[in-house]
């Protein structure tokens, strides 16, 4: 009786929440329905291909489609950043490389523009992961030791995660094991301290670097711990993923090295049939390479040799030469392009260094001007010469602070020519007022000079005239 009133609470409440998601979901759509381009719209539309899952399911597709539209219209940067990700991600696992590789390089530079160092690191670590699909590990290296840098200067500790836990897996595949083990395991200790959802990911890399040391029994348990994480994944479970099948694939490599032919083959085929529902190229050849090794340990011939030949199929539609070279074409002509990036943004900074000298060096020569005519006590000048220039320093001294605030007038106004005008008018605002008081001083003061200058010159004439009439 009570294990009945326990399993009616928890339909009840499994019920409950199911009806709060379909409220959710009809929330979202009556929102999108609406037909505005706003931010709101975006939150839906992402809600929605999130909920769907985006690039497993048809209503996923279209909503993650619409948010492009949509973010690409209106300018959202944040959101054309999340649909570059997501078809990033599609493409890079239908073993689309260089498209994928592409969609990576464009989401460095919107994630540049939001000033987004967390979607800098995940974009660098894109590219990293399409050299390393293509066992490119060096190449890799590069990108991921690119993103470690960027991750250091946040010292932001969720930042370090994907840079480590990257280092840590291709530096195993080139079999430098102290250093792979070194990476997996700093980046096992954040995701812990962190409690991030990188956990089972953390592990699967943990698990492969013990396993290339031929610690199986540790391998193992890390990998069973990472598939346990990934099946309370709702989108893991339901739809897979590429964790999920490299956690089935190193079990069943761990099973292999024990002989257990049986719980290798279950691991692998579940490896194989979350390949197939992702489609995940690099995950289909992983899997048949392993069943025709599998089959052939059996000396079953004719099975060892089928998956043999699906494997160099997949292994020939994956690493064609003609990806490869386009692959690495897009390399050179990223890598030229932020040289020549590097070499204009090095050229404005000397620019605006010297400009600044040459402004510090007009104001120096106009205020000299003034306070000489102020201080010279040899000849009468108008008010109106002063007047004059002192506009003139109000002018240069105005583009000597915009040149020195700009750089951060653009960082924090993200290019936004209004905002940046706005700025500009603030900063117009607090000089204007003290130029005014300056003036209204230097004014006075020449006034007073004058009177003085023309004083001692009545004196002097005076005293003249009584010399002569003496």
């Amino acid at each position: 009786m009570q294990k009945t009133a326990i399993l009616v609470i928890l339909l009840l409440f499994l019920l409950n929440i199911s009806a709060q998601n379909k409220a959710k979901v009809q929330q979202w759509k009556a929102i999108v329905a609406l037909g505005k381009k706003d931010t709101t719209t975006l939150i839906a539309l992402d809600s929605l291909q999130n909920w769907y899952g985006y690039n497993f399911t048809d209503s996923g597709n279209y909503y993650l489609k619409r948010l492009a539209d949509v973010a690409t219209e209106i300018q959202n940067y944040k959101y054309i950043f999340i649909t570059l990700r997501a078809s990033y991600e599609l493409k890079f696992r239908q073993g689309k490389t260089a498209d994928a590789l592409k969609d990576a390089y464009k989401s460095v530079s919107i994630a540049e523009k939001i000033h987004d160092s967390s979607a800098i690191i995940g974009s660098l670590a894109g590219m990293g992961n399409v050299h390393k699909e293509y066992e490119n590990y060096e190449k890799a290296l590069e990108f991921y030791n690119k993103s470690l840098d960027i991750a250091n200067l946040t010292n932001n500790m969720s930042d370090l995660r994907i840079p480590m836990l990257n280092l840590g897996y291709t530096y195993a595949q080139l079999n430098r094991l102290d250093s792979a083990l070194y990476y997996a395991q700093q980046a096992y200790t954040l995701v812990v301290n962190n409690k991030s959802s990188l956990l089972p990911t953390t592990e699967i890399y943990l698990a492969d670097v013990h396993y290339k040391l031929k610690n199986y029994q540790i391998a193992k348990s890390f990998y069973a711990s990472a598939g346990a994480g990934l099946m309370r994944n709702r989108r893991d479970s339901i739809y897979g993923s590429r964790p999920v099948v490299w956690f089935n694939l190193g079990l069943a490599n761990c099973f292999k090295e024990s002989n257990n032919h049986d719980s290798s083959f279950i691991y692998v085929k579940r490896a194989l049939y979350a390949s197939q529902k992702i489609n995940y190229l690099k995950g289909l050849k992983d899997s048949y390479k392993l069943l025709s090794t599998l089959f052939d340990q059996l000396h079953e011939t004719d099975s060892a040799y089928y998956y043999q030949k699906l494997y160099i199929t997949v292994n020939d539609s994956l690493y064609n030469r003609n990806k490869s070279s386009t692959v690495e074409s897009l390399t050179l002509e990223q890598t030229q392009l932020e040289q020549e990036r590097k070499a204009e943004l090095l050229k404005q900074t000397e620019d605006r260094k010297h400009n600044i000298q040459l402004v510090f060096i007009a104001i120096g020569i106009l205020t000299a001007i003034i306070i000489f005519l102020l201080l010279s006590t040899s000849f009468i000048v108008s008010h109106k010469v002063v007047a004059f220039l002192s506009v003139l320093v109000l002018l240069v001294v105005f583009e000597f602070i915009n040149l020195l605030l700009h750089p951060f007038l653009e960082k924090i106004t993200d290019h936004s020519p209004i905002l940046m005008l706005l700025g500009l008018v603030a900063l117009a605002a607090l000089i204007i007022p003290l130029h005014h008081r300056l003036e209204h001083w230097a004014t006075h003061k020449l006034v007073d000079k004058n009177k003085a200058i023309r004083l001692a010159q009545a004196k002097k004439t005076i005293e003249e005239l009584e010399g002569k009439v003496s």
